[in-house]
């Protein structure tokens, strides 16, 4: 089962800078986001004022965290 996603102005801004700045970043974003959608519930819960919360790790350095 596919999710839709939704953006915020502010990310859109932030994703648009990083696709002018570093593709391949932008890139692993989107495929990433792609996984996340397809199956949001494989991925670790946040626990205490993040519950409610997932996370999933972006080329090993930065880490996502969404609501479903």
């Amino acid at each position: 089962m596919i999710y839709n996603y939704c953006y915020s102005d502010v990310l859109l801004k932030l994703l648009d800078k990083l696709k002018k700045k570093d593709r391949n970043q932008y890139d692993i974003l989107c495929k990433k986001r792609d996984e996340v959608l397809e199956n949001p519930h494989r991925f670790k819960n946040l626990r205490h004022s993040l519950s409610g919360r997932k996370r999933v790790h972006i080329d090993s350095n930065f880490v996502l965290v969404f609501k479903r």
